[in-house]
């Protein structure tokens, strides 16, 4: 006589509830938040962004851009948050998403802020922190019904350019006059141009480098401010850029700074938009490759729309440009 096959009750209860729930399975949610800044890791577990402590007040400000994805099959209505220890987070209304859409390009800025950590508590001029994106997605524009949670880390890591374990390598503050070999054309143009030097507007005094440049009448233009660089051998490099972009006014018309961005070769670092803070210096720090030459490079992207007339020009600064290594 042939024995009867059991089959344990907990896999039978598991297949059923697969077959018949297989929602209740499914571990990732349809909503996705990615960080625009660094696009070549946009797929990596934990991106890095990188931050210079030296100088800064006694609290700093955080901006991301940041780009959220609905895959799921009906309009969401999106938030993001943030949560970290000595972190305040800003909680930012992203509006609707359609299925299967994006929210494009989002510059979360001001999002966190935090105060200035103690170099004391970096070790060898490093310290590194963990920090969470938290975005939410709704069934209603009130944002009462909570259908996902997405939830994606990233790492700051911090660096003190003042401190002894780093060597300057370049600092371009063009205190003395010298527009130290950066130079600036519109992109794709093969008519390249220099920088000049203002006492306008200035990080550290007297002097900054500047370019005034026209973005024409009803469109977006780019223009590229550059220099070659060289890096020596070393475990670690990191360059600190300080940039303010200022789009000029009249008669109720403005021209708008959408994009920064920060290339060394060919190799995208850092990207912040759209709609840039203007009047204010943003500093970006972003790490190279030792033991390298290439182009330290900086765009900003403007745009300007008018039915008859020329567009007005923004005007872009540079000061206090370092390289250092370890």
């Amino acid at each position: 006589m042939r024995k009867a096959k059991y089959v344990p009750l907990l896999l039978l209860i598991s297949v059923a509830a697969a077959t018949l729930f297989p929602a209740i399975l499914k571990t990732e949610p349809p909503i996705k938040l990615v960080f625009a800044e660094t696009l070549s890791n946009l797929d990596e577990p934990t991106p890095y962004f990188y931050r210079d402590v030296a100088h800064l007040q006694s609290e700093t400000y955080f901006s991301f851009s940041i780009i959220a994805y609905n895959n799921d099959v009906e309009t969401l209505y999106f938030k993001v948050t943030g949560e970290a220890p000595q972190y305040t987070f800003a909680t930012v209304d992203l509006g609707p998403i359609a299925q299967s859409k994006n929210s494009g390009y989002r510059l979360l800025s001001n999002f966190a802020r935090r105060p200035r950590p103690n170099p004391s508590e970096f070790v060898g001029g490093e310290m590194e922190e963990t920090i969470k994106l938290i975005l939410m997605a709704y069934r209603d524009s009130n944002c009462t019904v909570l259908k996902w949670t997405y939830e994606r880390n990233a790492k700051v890591k911090w660096i003190n350019s003042s401190d002894p374990s780093f060597t300057v390598v370049l600092n371009d503050n063009f205190n003395d006059g010298q527009v130290n070999g950066w130079k600036s054309k519109q992109k794709g143009s093969s008519q390249e141009g220099t920088m000049q030097i203002s006492s306008e507007k200035v990080l550290s005094v007297p002097y900054s480098a500047y370019k005034s440049t026209w973005p024409g009448y009803d469109g977006t233009y780019s223009y590229e401010f550059y220099k070659q660089v060289s890096v020596p051998s070393a475990n670690k490099a990191y360059a600190v850029i300080n940039v303010l972009v200022e789009g000029r006014s009249r008669d109720g018309r403005h021209t708008n700074p959408d994009y920064i961005y920060v290339h060394y070769g060919s190799t995208q670092l850092a990207c912040v938009g759209p709609d840039v803070t203007e009047s204010t210096w943003l500093r970006f720090v972003v790490p190279l490759t030792p033991g390298t030459t290439d182009i330290l490079k900086i765009t900003v992207t403007t745009h300007y729309t008018s039915s008859s007339g020329f567009g007005l020009a923004c005007d872009n600064y540079l000061d206090d440009v370092l390289i250092v290594v370890k």
